[in-house]
């Protein structure tokens, strides 16, 4: 017990006699763990946010894409093209259980949207009701996403990215209100909350126009899908 005594009275009279080494020692110590901890903090920040970003543009997601055959087949030459279609989605589903959710996705470039004097150009894309989960497509309050209905009626409605709704209406509320897309009325019934996105598949889901799948390919005449976007139930 003397023998620690002795040992802090020593320190004591150390700290005494040399205080500017002791107080810069002391601040060497300090800085180097506030450096350390500030580091390691911005690491796990950093981290968390480019998980964050990549879950926001697909969380367990496959996109399955049409492409050529390599190989021929009863008479037929390779380099045949293979295109998809809604019935091959729901062919997938039916067939596959390991399959959670599944969705046709029809895109078009160059897309022209008008309300009132203001318009605006994107990518707009044609899809169902899971593509909200799939892509964090998530609505702000008072409005929604494309549901099974809007689907099956073909309703003329339309989900907008938070920068394409802000570019057209301003500080105005959209949800509820008519624009034109290609010239035809649409209702918008939801806005996109904002979201970190820095992977991306045609651009930002924040100047994305979505509507219902059956509307796109009415309005565009379309009989193949560009994708289908498939989340398994397990990774």
């Amino acid at each position: 017990m003397m023998a620690i005594w002795h040992y802090i009275r020593e320190f004591l009279f150390d700290l005494k006699v040399q205080k500017t080494r002791a107080i810069l020692t002391a601040s060497a110590v300090a800085w180097g763990t506030m450096a350390v901890s500030l580091l390691l903090a911005f690491g796990e920040g950093l981290k968390d946010r480019m998980i964050t970003s990549m879950l926001n543009s697909g969380e367990r997601i496959l996109i399955l894409y049409g492409g050529q055959t390599t190989k021929s087949y009863r008479g037929l030459p390779p380099g045949r093209r293979i295109r998809l279609t809604e019935e091959d989605a729901i062919f997938l589903k039916e067939s596959i259980p390991e399959i959670e959710m599944i969705s046709p996705h029809y895109g078009r470039w160059n897309t022209r949207l008008r309300y009132g004097a203001k318009a605006a150009v994107t990518y707009a894309v044609g899809v169902g009701p899971p593509f909200e989960i799939m892509r964090r497509m998530y609505p702000t309050a008072g409005g929604r996403f494309i549901n099974e209905k809007d689907v099956q009626k073909r309703r003329r409605v339309v989900f907008l990215g938070h920068e394409i709704a802000r570019e057209l209406f301003g500080n105005e509320s959209p949800v509820g209100k008519q624009l034109l897309i290609e010239g035809i009325p649409f209702r918008v019934i939801g806005v996109m909350q904002k979201k970190l996105q820095m992977s991306m598949n045609n651009g930002p889901d924040s100047r994305r126009a979505v509507m219902p799948l059956s509307t796109f390919r009415t309005l565009f005449g379309r009989l193949y899908v560009n994708q289908i976007v498939i989340r398994p139930r397990e990774p």
